[in-house]
């Protein structure tokens, strides 16, 4: 009966030890399109697209707390959701090949903060996927 009792004892500090359910605060919960929208002029915006599929860069300075920030977004394709993503993911290296590319002293890489997914205003079955990069840059070394 002891050995029992010890068992389930052991069983049940084990479990209380490894079950830790609280969900990961997002640190970038304030981060939406509409507060980027409303508070945050860009310093650049391109519309480019990728074998014909339209995407668009926006770069600010200074937003919502964050030095640079980038913005890609793409329109989610009803054939194939899969190729919105790596549109964004193609856009957003060859961006920052371009950046490291023309820069002499900077190098150039980037952190993913927040993906999105946005209802077109103007169509109705239409949605965007928008993913937040925070670019960030170091001298080159030589």
């Amino acid at each position: 009966m002891k050995k029992l009792i010890l068992l389930l004892t052991l069983l049940l500090a084990t479990s209380c030890a490894t079950a830790n359910n609280t969900p990961k605060e997002d640190p970038y919960a304030t981060l939406t399109i509409e507060k980027v929208g409303k508070f945050c002029k860009p310093a650049n915006l391109w519309n480019v697209s990728v074998l014909g599929k339209p995407a668009m860069i926006v770069v600010f300075e200074h937003c919502l707390e964050i030095d640079k920030l980038l913005l890609v977004s793409a329109p989610v394709l009803e054939t194939n959701e899969e190729l919105s993503t790596k549109i964004v993911d193609i856009v957003h290296l060859c961006y920052i090949d371009y950046l490291n590319e023309t820069s002499a002293n900077k190098h150039y890489k980037t952190l993913v903060l927040k993906e999105a997914y946005r209802a077109s205003k103007d169509e109705e079955k239409t949605r965007s996927h928008i993913t937040f990069y925070s670019i960030e840059s170091t001298k080159k070394t030589k």
